[in-house]
């Protein structure tokens, strides 16, 4: 590195003949102090809406909301369950390929270092990611599965094998990859860029700074 600050790195140039931020770069102007994003009034009134309409139908009209959304499981499970499988096989191979070829990429500042060693880190992120989880799920989840698979008959070898591939579908390595894609996008742009934690700033390399408006709340 040059020794020498008075020779600053030249900047691209613009069509007016100034400069714009280098590709993948944030204007100055979206980069806050801190990265907790502001509570939208909108997005909070919108889902908390939708959310107690939600909860009072199936509290109240318990019968209806349980066959309904029934229904609508089923439906979703029957003709897009092969793209939810797909959809985490990809995601799977998406981040292993990240990790291969761009590792080397801190979520954080070059010379930010972690704050916790890595037992601490893999103690919380199991013990506060998942730890009700693997409590109760660990022997829920196959025993569920074992009584009430979504094709083969209830309590059959069939289902006890069903139970288990799906258990560890969801709390496998496929799960995982999911929840690495999330940290990478929010880690990224958070404390990399300077945008606020939330997930709209992940979408800034599509839509810019129309992500503080409109298209940012949706």
């Amino acid at each position: 590195m040059s020794s020498t600050p008075s020779n600053p790195k030249p900047q691209p140039q613009t069509a007016a003949g100034g400069t714009s931020p280098a590709v993948g770069e944030v204007e100055p102007e979206l980069r806050p102090q801190v990265t907790s994003p502001k509570v939208k009034p909108v997005v909070l009134g919108v889902t908390g809406v939708f959310i107690a309409l939600v909860a009072g139908w199936a509290l109240f009209f318990t019968e209806s909301a349980e066959a309904t959304l029934g229904v609508l499981v089923g439906w979703i499970g029957n003709w897009f369950g092969w793209f939810y499988i797909l959809l985490a096989t990809a995601i799977l191979v998406f981040v292993v390929v990240l990790a291969l070829r761009y590792s080397k990429i801190r979520l954080g500042k070059d010379t930010d270092r972690p704050e916790y060693s890595t037992f601490a880190w893999a103690s919380m992120l199991f013990a506060a990611g998942i730890g009700t989880d693997v409590m109760f799920f660990a022997v829920a989840e196959p025993a569920s599965q074992y009584l009430a698979p979504p094709v083969t008959e209830a309590g059959s070898l069939d289902a006890a094998r069903e139970g288990t591939v799906w258990t560890l579908f969801h709390y496998g390595i496929t799960g995982w990859g999911m929840y690495t894609l999330m940290g990478i996008a929010l880690g990224y742009f958070a404390h990399r860029k300077g945008l606020p934690l939330a997930v709209r700033s992940a979408l800034y390399p599509l839509f810019g700074k129309r992500i503080k408006g409109g298209v940012g709340n949706a």
